[in-house]
């Protein structure tokens, strides 16, 4: 059988077509794809770049608490221990300036490179950080939740104390005794 001309141009040219849509679709899918990967890296920059601020802050509040404990102990005749509490929180000043005066991706880099050069460092240095970190979440929760700190124990202490009285039964272990000698009943009662 032979094909007539006009079939196989109209075949040919749905290919073409067919080529040409998913050409674009796929030029379409890259695009988005892009535009994903370049939103998602903003963001993370964002986030990247707040939490540095925050951070800077941070350590900023601590390094006024080390200069006030200096002009404490040096207000107590301390003034070795002062000058140390002065000396670090000096240090950490130029710490928080070199945060804020780097960009992220500098920081990052300079981070990587500390970490090739001296690994063991930098894995003692990241468990100490996540060490004061985790102190200091827990200490930020506690405030943020009261004087109790949402803890169970300090709301059972506080349930005790509030009741009025002595406790009630004998606390004490069975044939122990009391003040003056005198041996306490053991009670079957807790």
């Amino acid at each position: 059988m032979a094909t007539s001309p006009s079939s196989g141009s109209f075949s040919g040219d749905a290919a073409a077509k067919a080529k040409a849509k998913a050409s674009e679709v796929k030029d379409d899918l890259k695009d988005k794809a892009t535009d994903l990967k370049d939103k998602a890296q903003a963001e993370a920059e964002d986030r990247a770049a707040k939490g540095k601020k925050k951070a800077a802050g941070v350590l900023e509040n601590v390094s006024e608490a080390l200069h006030d404990t200096g002009d404490a102990l040096r207000e107590n005749d301390q003034d070795a221990f002062a000058r140390y509490a002065d000396t670090a929180a000096d240090q950490l000043d130029q710490f928080v300036e070199g945060i804020r005066d780097r960009s992220v991706s500098e920081l990052f880099d300079e981070a990587e490179r500390f970490a090739r050069q001296d690994p063991g460092l930098f894995v003692g240095g990241a468990f100490l950080l996540g060490i004061f970190g985790a102190r200091f979440l827990k200490a930020s929760a506690s405030e943020a939740g009261g004087s109790n700190g949402g803890s169970g124990a300090s709301r059972s202490s506080q349930s005790r104390t509030s009741r009025s009285g002595p406790p009630s039964g004998d606390w004490r272990a069975p044939g122990t005794t009391g003040p003056g000698n005198r041996a306490f009943p053991a009670s079957s009662a807790t």
